[in-house]
Parts: C-alpha cells; sequence; structure tokens
C-alpha cells in the first residue's frame, strides 16, 4: 500500500500551467497589456462607427426604419458605457508605460488576465449582436 503525498502529476500540470499563465499575463507584447490594447482599438473603431452612424442619420429623415437604427446605436453605446466603467481601473496600469508602479501594474495585469477574460468575451458577443442588428438595418434601409 503506497502512502499519497497529496500533491499529484496533475497537481504540477496546473501549477506548470498556472506559471505560464502569471507569465504570458505580465508580457507586455502576448499579455494583458496587448489583449487591452487589442480591445481599446476595438472600442475606438465601434466609436467611430457610432460618430459615422449619427451623422448619417443626422439629414432629418424619421422613419421607422431610421429610428430604429438610432436605437441600436444608442444599445451599443450604453454597451460600451457599462464596459468602460468595469474596466476604467486597468487603462493607466495596461496602457504604454503603465502607471509607474511595477507592483500595481502586475498586480492589475494578472488580475486582468484571470478575472476580465469572461467579462471581455461577453462584451464582444455583445457587440457582435448589436452590430449585426445595425447590418440588418442598414441593408434594409438601402432595399
Amino acid at each position: 500500500m503506497s502512502v499519497g503525498f497529496g500533491f499529484s502529476a496533475g497537481d504540477f500540470i496546473a501549477a506548470l500551467a498556472l506559471v505560464k499563465n502569471v507569465i504570458d499575463a505580465l508580457n507586455d507584447t502576448v499579455g494583458s497589456t496587448a489583449e487591452y490594447r487589442g480591445l481599446m482599438d476595438e472600442l475606438t473603431t465601434h466609436q467611430s462607427a457610432l460618430l459615422a452612424l449619427r451623422d448619417f442619420c443626422a439629414n432629418g429623415q424619421r422613419n421607422a426604419q431610421f429610428v430604429a437604427l438610432l436605437q441600436a446605436a444608442a444599445r451599443i453605446q450604453l454597451t460600451i458605457n457599462d464596459f468602460w466603467r468595469k474596466i476604467s481601473k486597468y487603462q493607466l496600469c495596461l496602457a504604454d508605460g503603465g502607471s509607474g508602479s511595477r507592483i500595481e501594474d502586475g498586480w492589475r495585469k494578472l488580475s486582468w488576465a484571470l478575472c476580465q477574460k469572461d467579462e471581455v468575451a461577453r462584451f464582444r458577443a455583445q457587440l457582435c449582436s448589436h452590430t449585426g442588428s445595425i447590418n440588418i438595418l442598414l441593408m434594409t434601409i438601402h432595399m
């Protein structure tokens, strides 16, 4: 009969995976900072599209399709605003150059990598859904 030590090969592999995740999260080129920058680029693109959509709708037409388009744009803006409130605490630490505190930056990077993955995925899914609605509305307007 063998006596267990409480630490199996699976535990060792899980610990190695966690160490790799921490290293990746702290790495500015592939970790949390790079993911954050990509997300900020996406947000900037959506913001530009919303501004263009607003200008497009500013021509005074108020038929049902244009009203629906404005409502869809407002839903995207609300989604972006809600998400921005949730992630604003990461802005300084994950931006280029960081906050100046390596400890705080490292903590935020780890927190982002471990806690925000699901939130980012949910946000992207919501944006995709809203964007699809806008695309459908635009197609009906151009018919």
